[in-house]
Parts: structure tokens; sequence; C-alpha cells
């Protein structure tokens, strides 16, 4: 692996080979632009997957589970680390840069950003801070992701509050319409998936927290999908709340992720966990605590410096690829093989094809086969590594299609699922 690593990076920078590998490392993360500007879009890709350690034995089409990190994210995690670990520092200095990048790329001020663990972690602070009462309710879907779903169940198990689901529509208009009827005057929260994990739908969020901000309601997003498959401006959609992971779409290190508190809410926020770090006074002996006034009152305690340090490299890489033309390539793979799975008689497409409603996110079935026997074949005979869609006994496949995925692979996955839906890979 570390050979392996040393002849990419040394070749991705265009480097000797008797230069050592420790400058080319502190190079390539200080500025990761420099590799892929004037490239053309096949030899632009082909760059892109060799910045992967990813086995070429298998296809890996799983990043809304769990994304893969290139090769700058692991040096970033691993120097910084070292560097750390030889003076004995939390690191916790390098934070408000970090912040900083990752409000940029995301479009939100840096003290609505805070550091989590994941993007469940970040919806049960949420959860527990919104303060509710009893008969309050929470409007959800019925396709919500177990890590955004069960921290609002927990509260309701707690407090007395009621969780009300209704059936999403893919289409954005009939959604809007969807949630209107729904709503009634005992609603407080509306809290949904920016992008579900089921079938990967892209709501029109911007009009549904406008729609939720005319009622009065509080608007919480399951942002776990979207970030790095679509762009992602929290001012512009103006939802009071946004939880993500660091470790799926964005590529970044595991165990990371961030949430957001508009800063006109944060004031009726209570933090449900505290510690060093989530005040601006407090004195033992006064019994006196005063919190932040900002989303960073979530980052209490000692934190994981490497890894952060890690999610600004993975917002990095994606900025000198650019947003946009990650945008464009997975809407490209995506409608490479959205078709293809139509033409195969059988076949069930759940995912849209509208482009607006969608991103990189593929999810299909095989009528009258079951789909975790679907998915045993495709990754046992195909070697095609692929997701079960379990939730709300939707019963299908999930294919998610990331930059590292190149024209053939997707080919590869149209074959198999043909050959399985004409009973030839039994």
């Amino acid at each position: 692996m570390q050979i392996k690593r040393r002849r990419f990076l040394q070749s991705f920078l265009g480097a000797m080979a008797a230069i050592p590998v420790a400058p080319v490392l502190n190079k390539l993360h200080a500025a990761p632009s420099v590799p892929f500007q004037g490239l053309d879009e096949p030899e632009l890709w082909r760059l892109v997957r060799k910045s992967f350690p990813l086995t070429t034995e298998r296809v890996y089409l799983n990043a809304g589970g769990l994304g893969p990190s290139p090769y700058p994210v692991l040096d970033a995690v691993e120097s910084m680390r070292h560097e750390l670990e030889t003076i004995s520092e939390t690191g916790h200095h390098h934070f408000d840069e970090i912040r900083a990048k990752v409000a940029a790329f995301v479009g939100a001020d840096d003290t609505e950003i805070a550091f989590t663990r994941n993007a469940t972690e970040g919806m049960n602070f949420i959860a527990r801070g919104v303060v509710l009462q009893p008969g309050d309710e929470v409007l959800t879907t019925t396709h919500e992701h177990p890590g955004g779903a069960m921290p609002w169940l927990a509260v309701a198990k707690d407090t007395g509050i009621r969780v009300r689901l209704f059936e999403p529509e893919n289409d954005p208009q009939k959604m809007l319409e969807t949630i209107r009827k729904h709503l009634t005057p005992k609603t407080r929260v509306l809290m949904l998936s920016h992008m579900t994990c089921t079938l990967g739908t892209v709501f029109p969020v911007k009009e549904i927290c406008a729609l939720a901000k005319e009622r009065g309601i509080i608007s919480v997003l399951d942002g776990a999908q979207p970030l790095s498959q679509i762009p992602v401006d929290l001012h512009d959609i103006g939802c009071d709340y946004y939880t993500t992971s660091g470790h799926k779409w964005l590529l970044g290190p595991k165990e990371t992720g961030f949430i957001y508190i508009a800063k006109d809410v944060r004031p009726s926020f209570k933090p449900s966990f505290v510690g060093a770090y989530s005040n601006v006074k407090y004195d033992l002996d006064k019994l006196e605590l005063t919190y932040r006034m900002d989303s960073i009152v979530n980052e209490y305690g000692t934190r994981d410096a490497a890894k952060i340090n890690g999610v600004g490299a993975a917002v990095d890489f994606m900025n000198a690829i650019g947003p946009e033309r990650v945008f464009n390539r997975l809407h490209t793979l995506a409608m490479r093989l959205k078709p293809k799975l139509q033409e195969i008689p059988g076949v069930e497409l759940l995912t849209p094809m509208d482009n607006a409603s969608s991103g990189g996110i593929v999810t299909f079935r095989i009528k009258g086969m079951d789909y975790q026997k679907v998915s045993g074949i495709l990754g046992e005979k195909f070697k095609l590594r692929v997701r079960n869609v379990g939730e709300h006994h939707i019963n299908a496949i999930r294919a998610s299609l990331h930059i590292y995925i190149s024209e053939e692979e997707v080919d590869r996955v149209a074959n198999a699922v043909a050959k399985i839906a004409k009973g030839e890979a039994q």
C-alpha cells in the first residue's frame, strides 16, 4: 500500500522519484487543485480514479453508505496525527480554519457549523435541542434513514410528542402539496431528507423550508446523502437545522460529520451535551455556566483533530475537481445506467429520471425476485458492491455512482442485472 501510494503521489504531482514522500504529501494537501487543472474529461476521471486505494477486484457502489477516502484525505489525517503525537497536543487550534472551509463549501457562516461524528449524532443533537411540549407533532416521511428518524422517535418516547408520517412524492409540486395536506396546527417540526437514502430523490427543500417558515414550523434536513452529490447552499435553502456526514459522498474520514444551526434559531436551541469549549463563562465555585451562542456549543471536550483535518482535505479534493464538474459527472453516470435498466424486462427503476430530482443514486428492483438474493448474486458472481434498500419495505437495490466509477463499470452493472433478470445468473 505504501509503495503504491508513493508511486501515485510522485506521478500525480510530476515529482521525481528521488523526492522524499513527506514534502510531496504536504504539497498535495496544500495545493490539491494543481493536478486537475486543464484536463479533459476522460483524463480527469482516470486520474481521479487513481486517487483512491480502492481494489480493482470489485466495483464499489456504496458511497451512499460509506465513501472511500482518496489519498489526499488519508495523508491529511496521517500527517496531522503524526505531527500532533510528536508534541502531544490536541490540534484544536486548526478547527477554525477548517470550519471556515467547510462553511464556504455549504453556504453557511463559520459559527453556524459544528463538527460531529456523523449525521446521526447531529440529528440527536437537533432532536434533543429543539424544545417541544407533549402533544407537539413532528412531521416526517416514510423514507427516512434510521439515523434520521430514530432520534425523533426516542424523543417521542421520552416526552410525549407525536411523530407523524407521510408518503413522499418524487414530483416536486406533488411533494409540496402532500406536505401542505399533512400539516396541522400541532405541527412544530418538519423533518425530512434533503435527498432520500432509499430512492435518491432530491426534494424541493428551498420551497419546503419556505413553507415551514410561513407556518412558524421548524425545518430540519437530513443531509447525509446530497453533500458532494449536488451543490448545497444552506443560506439559500433557508432551513433551520441541517445534519450531514463527512464519510459518505464527501469522501472524508470515517466517523466525521457536522451540523448547521442557523444563527437566528440558536437562541431557542437547548444544548443536550456540553463540556469544555461549550461555554463563554464557567465558574464551578460560583456554580455559573453561560453557553456559547453559536453552533460550536456542541463541540465539547477533546476531539480528533486529525480526522477534522481530513474533512478539510476532502473539501479541498472536491473543490480541486469542481463541485459542478462532480455534479455533472454523477448525472452522466446515472443517465447512462437508468435507461439501460429500464430496457431490461422485469426491472423496475425507482429513482426519478429527472436530473433536478436525483443525483448519483440509482435504485431498482427485479420483479418477482428477492432483493437480498439479487444483491447477493451481484456481489458474489459479478463483484458489484451494492446496498439493500429495506426501509419502508421497498425491497430494492441501490447503486451509488461516484466520481471513481467508470462508464465501463456502469455497463457492468447493467449487464449483470440483465443476466439476473433473464435467469442466466442464479
